[in-house]
């Protein structure tokens, strides 16, 4: 299965042409402006209102920290903020972190991210139905409702079927990096593409 993955995705991976200007503006221009800053205060907006006077030193920018593969110190520094969950919160657990990022970090993200798009549904099991195009988190939900209604309606035999639902806390801090990153080049990614999503 993955030596045909890697055959068709050596072609449309990471390892694709320069990145053009385009790519960057894109980028720029698909995010709210009015969007809360990271730690240097700056918003959407305020690149998409000075593109004109700044979008081709963000373009460089961008183009050197990827190739060199660093970012400069403080880039993807972030300022945590807290959301309530509930009406009441008594413990940290009843509080959302999100992390506001510098807009250069999420344009840099942003360029690899559209980069990728293309490729996303050859890498990702079926089975996985959010945060990819063209399928939604409503299909996984339709499916286990159509299980349950068959376990609940099966009269016969002797044999029973259980359902087991599985939440794992914290998931993305339990990603092991050293795996995912022997995946992506077993799956036909380029070590330069796999070095960018790495950083």
């Amino acid at each position: 299965m993955l030596s045909i993955l890697a055959s068709q995705l050596k072609i449309t991976t990471l390892s694709l042409p320069p990145f053009s200007m385009a790519e960057f503006k894109d980028a720029i221009f698909s995010m709210e402006a009015d969007k809360c800053p990271g730690p240097d205060g700056f918003n959407p907006g305020f690149y998409q209102h000075f593109w004109e006077l700044c979008g081709h030193e963000i373009y460089e920018a961008g183009c050197s920290w990827l190739d060199s593969g660093v970012f400069p110190p403080n880039l993807n520094s972030t300022n945590i903020a807290r959301i309530p969950k509930g009406e009441i919160q008594t413990s940290m657990k009843d509080w959302r972190p999100i992390a506001l990022c510098n807009v250069l970090y999420k344009v840099v993200t942003k360029v690899l991210a559209n980069r990728l798009k293309p490729v996303l549904d050859k890498c990702i099991s079926d089975n996985q139905s959010a945060f990819v195009p063209g399928r939604s988190i409503l299909d996984n939900a339709m499916t286990a409702i159509e299980i349950i209604h068959y376990m609940k309606s099966k009269t016969r035999g002797k044999k029973g079927e259980a359902a087991l639902k599985l939440d794992i806390s914290k998931a993305y801090d339990r990603i092991d990096w050293d795996f995912l990153k022997d995946m992506m080049i077993k799956m036909g990614f380029s070590h330069k593409g796999v070095d960018w999503i790495m950083l």
